[in-house]
């Protein structure tokens, strides 16, 4: 058996855009899962079904970074900081999984474009944050550049 290979993952972020962006996410997800347990055509769920799946896998694998970023983000916020910063041990295949999941997320906000869904399309301040965080998780891992902040 192999070990997973790991690298620390350092992210310095805006508290009120991660949390923006955390809602907002919550909100499709949870719109999401109404959509995949109604669905009389399997087909008709198929990005809430893959959106659903890959957000799982990624708790059930990753689940402790993104709760100590959660963590951090909170801490910050309660000290009344505007960044949060946390340094996280993540496997290096962490990578590969943020870009599935980006791109899960922009077909999502395609439905909400289109109107196929309640939840509203991710504002600007969103769709930023979660590119630069795919960018941050891809550079940092994948290429082994240092950290940046968040240019926002």
């Amino acid at each position: 058996m192999t070990a997973t290979r790991t690298r620390t993952l350092r992210l310095e972020l805006p508290v009120a855009d991660y949390l923006r962006a955390r809602q907002h996410h919550d909100d499709i997800r949870r719109e999401f899962a109404l959509i995949a347990l109604r669905a009389e055509e399997p087909a008709s769920a198929d990005v809430p079904r893959r959106l659903l799946q890959l957000t799982d896998e990624l708790r059930a694998h990753y689940g402790a970074p993104r709760d100590r970023l959660a963590e951090a983000v909170e801490e910050a916020r309660s000290r009344g900081e505007s960044t949060a910063a946390v340094d996280l041990q993540v496997p290096l295949e962490l990578a590969d999984k943020a870009v599935a999941w980006l791109a899960l997320v922009e077909e999502a906000d395609a439905y909400c474009r289109a109107g196929d869904l309640l939840t509203l399309e991710s504002p600007p301040d969103v769709v930023r944050l979660r590119q630069w965080l795919v960018a941050e998780i891809v550079g940092q891992l994948r290429e082994g550049r240092p950290s940046r902040p968040y240019p926002g």
